[in-house]
């Protein structure tokens, strides 16, 4: 009799319109996905480098984390103002994101920075790397 109640169920239309989806569990080390373009952005600075011609010495990037879109823009300096002109040009071209990643680098811990994105409803992730040395 189970083996035949089992067997209706599975197969019923009603229950299968009317049944509970499976619960999703999270997966440890795996990175929520974003709904949206510009919803998060991860932000970095690359070099220093040779200086160029214009006097550029640093890279800064940011890359749209679902749509992998990379603006980037060459820099004579890596101070927070920079930072901030920089993404001021893509908040005014794009609109400004939910969440802006970062390192642990000194120039995205900036008490301005960290002023200016919390005007803008912006929540700043410093993403930590785990610290393991090789003996």
């Amino acid at each position: 009799m189970y083996e035949e109640i089992k067997k209706f169920c599975e197969t019923c239309q009603v229950c299968l319109m009317n049944k509970l989806p499976k619960k999703f569990t999270v997966i440890p080390g795996l990175k929520p996905i974003p709904r949206n373009p510009m919803d998060k952005l991860e932000l970095n600075f690359q070099g220093p480098y040779k200086k160029s011609l214009n006097g550029n010495t640093y890279i800064i990037v940011a890359t749209d984390y679902l749509t992998r879109y990379v603006f980037a823009k060459p820099l004579s300096n890596s101070k927070a103002t920079a930072i901030i002109k920089f993404l001021k040009r893509i908040f005014l071209e794009h609109g400004t994101p939910l969440i802006i990643q970062t390192n642990q680098g000194r120039n995205f811990q900036t008490n301005y920075l960290n002023f200016l994105m919390k005007m803008a409803f912006i929540i700043l992730s410093v993403h930590r790397t785990i610290h393991n040395p090789k003996d």
